[in-house]
Order: structure tokens, then C-alpha cells, then sequence
């Protein structure tokens, strides 16, 4: 695994509006959960039944495993999926360049932003419980988000550069699911905040790398005093958004985040590697985690003591030196469970494998009780 800093996205409104509309006319999450098999097994059909070119994926295949051997990633696995039947399940590379540990199918992996995935699927299936629609305000269940307020547009260079304003219009779960809330992240790794709004963020992100913020509750009361980017529904940031989304799940529910996605989304579908953090007996299944030397700074370049573990291939090792360093190890992990996939410096979101991604994937594009 490497990783790389984000990039920013944009939309169009009506699309994603549509798209969420879309959503909630589609089949009962839940009938697909119970129809999802638990064989965690991924049998592979010939691509040429399905209609797929073999030499394709041998090309694919090669490419991969360049990338791997040419360290422009230290490894990772695969599964391509044709109407819910696997026509590819391959591995490449190496899990653990220091240890020399191959990639695997059941390699488990940070998987950071795609810990959103998830969430929004939570959200949805209270959404089909009745307990909550997309068009509620957010603070209908987070009355500490009933009194935020936004970033104004400066009319000149000579305007204040973070004169805050009431929102035109409310905050409401739509925008939180379209990352049109007005939330986002804040300045980048080693950045200099340019403004109230990430003077905000840098502030709350220390303070959970600190070990301050303890709970995704007290985290989100304090993104609440934050200012927004701008008015809810006016633009579109990615952030935290999402990490909002999870409290409200964890409120309604009246469960942790965490117990709500194994009860009902991850043990369903015989999900066993996907959870907030990785028991000691799987620890050894651990990908580690790697950057380059500009990554390792932004990081860790601060961190008085800390020196960077170069290997063999010139990748830097992130997130401790070994598994049984890192922050995802179970009793070192995040105590803010986070929904948007990340926090801090380094820190929260969900593991998972490809083989386990696979049957939520199934379960989710598919519809298919069928698991191979």
C-alpha cells in the first residue's frame, strides 16, 4: 500500500442529485444482505465464458506486476468481477517489502476514503428503516450543527479574510451525502492553514493525534464550530462530511459506528476482515504502509527522534516500522471512528481485503446471493 496525497474533486449538482434519488428508490439494502452467502471463497470463472478476453488480462496482469517490480507500488491484489462472477483474483508484489511478505487476496489493508463506501450504506439502510430521510437537517440529530457558520466571500483583497457569516440555507443529510454540507478537509500534510476554516481543522486534527478528542461524538460536536466553505448546497469539497454521516448513524442506532457496520452490513456478509482495527492474531496479514520521502516529511518530519525506514526499492515505510506499530493495531487504534476513512496525521478508518471487498461489491452492484 502506498499512499499518496488526495486530489480534489468536483460535480454537478443535479447529477448528484439525481443519483441520491436514485439511491433511495433502489431494492431493499437489508432483502440484499440476507440473500449475501458466507462462503468467503473467490472461485475463479474463465474470463473467455464470460465473454472476456484472456490475452486482456494477461496484458492487465503484466502491467501489474511491472508496477510492483519497478516500485511504483510495493504490491496489490485484484478481483474483477463480470454480472457478479470473479474472471479475476490475483496478487502481486509484496504485503511487507522489509519482511519480504508476498501480497495475498486476504492481505489486509487500510482502506482510508473507501470507509465512506460503508457509511453511506449504513445511512441508507436507516434511511429504508424509516428512522431518518435525506432531507432532514443535520441538526435535527446534532443540535450543535444548528448554530454553524460560514467562511463569506471576500469582496476585495482589502475584505477581512474570514469575516463568517449564518448559512443562507440548512444543512440537511443530502448534503452531507453529496459532500455539498460545506464541510471539508483542511490544509495538507506540513501545510500552512490559509484561513479560518483550517485553522479549525489543523487545531481538531492535533488535538485527536494528541490523543484529546476520544469519540467520534466529541469529535463532531467540535467540527460543528468550525466554519463552513461555503453555504450548504452552494459547492461541492470533499471531507468530512461523511465522518458527520456516522455520527448521525451512531445517534439513531443508539450504537457505536463500528457495532452498527459489523451487525449489520460486515457479519451479514461474512465481512471478517473489515473493522476499525486488526486483532493481534492478524496482525502478521497486516500490508504495511509506504510513501516517498516528501510524504515521510510532511508526516513525520516534525516528530523529534523519528527517522525514516528506507527500503530496498527507496519507498519509505509510513505508520510504524512494524505491524505491531501501527496505528490500526487493536488497542492502538483511532478512538475516533472515523466514517470519512482518516484522521489526524495518520490514523482511523477502516481495514479490509480484497476478498471481503469483493462481497459487499457483489452485494452492493449486483444484487447476486451467489459468492465464489
Amino acid at each position: 500500500m502506498v499512499l499518496r496525497r488526495g486530489c480534489k474533486h468536483q460535480g454537478d449538482t443535479a447529477k448528484r442529485r439525481a443519483r441520491q434519488e436514485m439511491l433511495c428508490r433502489r431494492p431493499g439494502l437489508m432483502r440484499m444482505l440476507r440473500t449475501s452467502s458466507k462462503d468467503r471463497s473467490l472461485v475463479v470463472s474463465d474470463p473467455l465464458s464470460a465473454g472476456l478476453s484472456p490475452s486482456a488480462f494477461r496484458k492487465y496482469e503484466m502491467a501489474m506486476k511491472n508496477a510492483s517490480r519497478k516500485n511504483v507500488i510495493p504490491g496489490c491484489a485484484s478481483v474483477v468481477l463480470k454480472m457478479g462472477e470473479v474472471v479475476q483474483a490475483r496478487a502481486f508484489g509484496f504485503a511487507d517489502l522489509e519482511a519480504r511478505r508476498a501480497f495475498r487476496l486476504d492481505t489486509i489493508c487500510r482502506v482510508f476514503c473507501v470507509t465512506k463506501t460503508f457509511v453511506t450504506v449504513a445511512f441508507m439502510m436507516l434511511v429504508e428503516d424509516g428512522l431518518v430521510r435525506p432531507e432532514d437537517p443535520v441538526a435535527k440529530f446534532l443540535p450543535s450543527f444548528a448554530d454553524v457558520q460560514v467562511v463569506a466571500s471576500r469582496s476585495s483583497e482589502e475584505s477581512p479574510p474570514s469575516r463568517l457569516c449564518k448559512p443562507k440555507r440548512t444543512m440537511r443529510m443530502h448534503h452531507l451525502l453529496t459532500h455539498t454540507s460545506g464541510l471539508s478537509y483542511g490544509s495538507g500534510f506540513g501545510e500552512v492553514p490559509g484561513d479560518a476554516t483550517e485553522e479549525g481543522y489543523a487545531k481538531l486534527m492535533g488535538d485527536v493525534d494528541r490523543g484529546q478528542v476520544r469519540s467520534l461524538a466529541v469529535f463532531v460536536n467540535r467540527l460543528a464550530k468550525v466554519p463552513l466553505r461555503f453555504h450548504p448546497g452552494d459547492s461541492y469539497a470533499y471531507g468530512f462530511s461523511t465522518d458527520v454521516l456516522g455520527r448521525v448513524v451512531e445517534i439513531i442506532s443508539r450504537k457505536t459506528l463500528e457495532d452498527f457496520l459489523q451487525q449489520r452490513i460486515f457479519r451479514p456478509l461474512g465481512m471478517d476482515d473489515t473493522g476499525f482495527s486488526v486483532p493481534e492474531d492478524k496482525l502478521h496479514r497486516l500490508a504495511a504502509c509506504y510513501g516517498n520521502a516528501s510524504t515521510w516529511g510532511r508526516l513525520y518530519g516534525d516528530v523529534a527522534g523519528r527517522t525514516p525506514l528506507v527500503s530496498r526499492s527507496g519507498l519509505i515505510r509510513l505508520d510504524g516500522d512494524r505491524p505491531e506499530d501501527s496505528a490500526w493495531r487493536q488497542g492502538q487504534e483511532c478512538k475516533v471512528q472515523s466514517g470519512g476513512g482518516i484522521m489526524g496525521h495518520l490514523q482511523g478508518g477502516l481495514v479490509s481485503t480484497v476478498a471481503d471487498t469483493v462481497r459487499f461489491v457483489r452485494m452492493i452492484a449486483f444484487h447476486n446471493a451467489r459468492a465464489h
